[in-house]
């Protein structure tokens, strides 16, 4: 698997990991829910607005199962992919985080705003990894793209 991931997550146990990447993620909105929300300071003044998340369709568990980046209380709408996550937020339906290269020209074309928080919840880098099972035996196929990977690795 390739995904991003937080630090700690990587302490649970049965995968090997390599660090291949890095990707910035924004709180954006459209420019009409930026306005009526006034000039929060914090992530708590965001509750009474909803926040749209792109639901993980995998199962999780152990250290896995947590629901990062939102906060109790908070008003949610739930979506299968970032790309009707970012339809919602352009439609001015909630606002969320998003990467910065899927949202760069909704950025510079003023489409979709950043939330400035200055107290919190400022943009966030996330690290991408590549995960795998270490089974004893594994074919010439997963052998090569798991080399090909460690040829990206930034943990070399």
């Amino acid at each position: 698997a390739i995904a991003p991931m937080l630090a700690v997550m990587l302490e649970e146990e049965g995968f090997d990991h390599l660090r291949i990447g890095q990707i910035v993620l924004r709180n954006v909105a459209a420019p009409v829910m930026i306005d009526a929300m006034g000039a929060p300071e914090r992530l708590t003044e965001l509750r009474r607005f909803t926040q749209v998340i792109a639901r993980d369709s995998g199962q999780a568990a152990g250290l896995f199962d947590r629901e990062l980046g939102v906060q109790k209380g908070q008003r949610r709408w739930y979506v299968s992919d970032l790309q009707t996550k970012k339809a919602l937020l352009v439609a001015g339906l909630g606002w969320g985080r998003l990467p910065e290269h899927l949202i760069a020209a909704e950025l510079a074309a003023g489409v979709l705003r950043e939330i400035d928080l200055p107290l919190t919840h400022l943009p966030s880098e996330a690290k991408i990894f590549a995960f795998r099972q270490p089974r004893p035996v594994i074919g010439p196929v997963a052998t090569a793209l798991w080399e090909s990977l460690e040829g990206y690795s930034e943990d070399r």
